[in-house]
């Protein structure tokens, strides 16, 4: 059985536990997808029809994510080909890193290191305000929501929360006030956007709803891209109706929106990331073994 990983710097921990249940090919993805069995992946990686069309022996896609929005996940159905994924992998990995985006558009930390690497020392420029007290509005509940909620709750926060596939109950038992998303966006001085992209959520947060929101309020984004409107945000921005906003993901990856990039060089109120937010060793590593135990399940060994 042949196993194709697509992205082996993040396996390196579990490769031989993949050698262990097949022969084992590495990054070669055109080359090698034509006899591959197995195709292992993280989110980079966009398995699409046209690849397919060229996986004539594949069996099992193992993706070290918890989203499957860079799979046609319906092709697959239709091929009889078995998606397996690392659902809650990364999450305390992503709920810190969302908390850490909210302080530093808080405080302009990211801001501050640039002014002081400088020389400069205008402390008064950075008198910002704090998050105890403050609303911070979850769009979507699931497990890194609820990391998000706990972290939000230690720092005195009131949070909210929209989901519409949670029921009220486990959000109020978890310590958040069940909201619509409306409801949300006019009362959170930061909104966080912690649900999956699909056709129910792409530009769930457009023009519209941007309006809704506190113009002293942040937005943040750490789940998928595509949920943002990134031009209506940009906009928003220009034109201060909201104070500041935090991205970790973008409709295209690697960022290619250089109005984004200019902007966020420019100006202290956009930090963008580099889609970090669940990489750390410990959600690498534990994505890899999640993936490695399925695939021996699937397989059937113990």
């Amino acid at each position: 059985m042949q196993i194709l990983v697509a992205e082996p710097e993040y396996f390196s921990a579990v490769l031989p536990r993949l050698m262990g249940l097949g022969e084992v090919v590495h990054y070669n993805i055109d080359k090698s997808i034509g006899t591959a069995e197995i195709l292992v992946i993280r989110s980079r990686t966009k398995i699409d029809k046209s690849l397919l069309d060229k996986a004539t022996n594949l069996k099992v896609i193992a993706t070290a994510t918890t989203g499957l929005d860079h799979i046609d996940v319906e092709e697959c159905g239709k091929r009889g080909i078995k998606i397996l994924d690392a659902a809650g992998a990364n999450a305390e990995a992503v709920a810190e890193f969302t908390a850490g985006l909210m302080i530093s558009l808080a405080r302009k930390m990211h801001y501050a290191h640039t002014s002081a690497s400088k020389g400069e020392w205008k402390r008064e420029d950075f008198v910002q305000n704090g998050l105890g007290g403050k609303a911070l509005g979850l769009i979507g509940f699931g497990r890194i929501g609820r990391l998000v909620c706990k972290i939000a709750k230690a720092f005195g926060m009131n949070v909210l929360a929209y989901d519409p596939y949670v029921e009220e109950k486990l959000i109020s038992d978890n310590g958040a006030m069940p909201l619509s998303l409306e409801q949300l966006l006019g009362r959170g001085d930061f909104v966080s956007v912690h649900c999956n992209l699909g056709e129910d959520t792409r530009n769930l947060i457009d023009e519209r709803r941007i309006r809704m929101m506190k113009p002293s309020a942040f937005l943040i984004n750490t789940s998928r891209g595509g949920i943002i409107d990134e031009y209506a945000l940009l906009k928003a921005l220009k034109e201060k109706r909201i104070a500041g906003a935090a991205l970790d993901v973008f409709e295209e990856e690697p960022l290619r929106n250089q109005e984004l990039i200019k902007y966020a060089r420019e100006n202290a109120n956009l930090v963008i990331t580099p889609h970090i937010a669940g990489l750390t060793k410990e959600a690498v590593d534990n994505a890899a073994e999640i993936i490695c135990k399925k695939l021996e399940d699937e397989l059937g060994i113990k």
